[in-house]
């Protein structure tokens, strides 16, 4: 078992890191893919993940719930996101390829002290591009979580049952336990 929970609220039980073999399944878009986010977006919740995501986001006037992002775009340093500066920052660690239990827990964490009404952003030191997991699973039904499709454009996932069941589902196909 890689994760146990209830009521949404889910423990990564180990780290894992994506299967080699299986990076090109998770290249594939898993919700809208759009050129922008004006227009897109009808809920009241969003997750941001990634940089480019996010200055997109706040430049089309949405500011998200949550954000998580490394102040790196295609691993090169671009600073930090201007106009986050009422957010409550939470710090984590995620390597390349992986998602770790605390990255997953801040996300967590995150999740639960935006719902509470206070926008919180999560700076990951290293990569948080797979982050779109734990926050898809935990986000509540209805929450928009936007990430960016590299080099295509920005991929809007509503929240769903299904979805969430969907990214479980693939969790266990496409990770192993580090």
């Amino acid at each position: 078992m890689i994760f146990s929970g209830r009521a949404g609220i889910y423990e990564l039980s180990s780290d894992i890191k994506l299967r080699i073999e299986k990076a090109d399944e998770l290249r594939k878009a898993r919700g809208k893919l759009s050129q922008s986010i004006l227009g897109e977006i009808s809920s009241k919740f969003i997750i941001t993940v990634g940089d480019r995501v996010l200055r997109s986001a706040i430049s089309a006037g949405f500011i998200p719930n949550v954000c998580i992002f490394d102040m790196m775009e295609e691993r090169n340093f671009i600073g930090p996101p201007e106009n986050i500066s009422g957010f409550l920052l939470l710090r984590t660690r995620n390597e390349r390829g992986t998602i770790s239990k605390d990255a997953w827990a801040s996300v967590r964490d995150a999740i639960i002290i935006a719902s509470r009404g206070i926008r919180t952003a999560v700076l990951v030191e290293g990569e948080e591009d797979l982050l779109g997991f734990p926050a898809v699973i935990m986000a509540p039904e209805g929450s928009y979580v936007l990430y960016g499709q590299p080099k295509e454009g920005i991929v809007h996932v509503l929240v769903t049952d299904d979805v969430k069941d969907e990214a479980i589902k693939l969790l266990y196909e496409l990770f192993e336990v580090v």
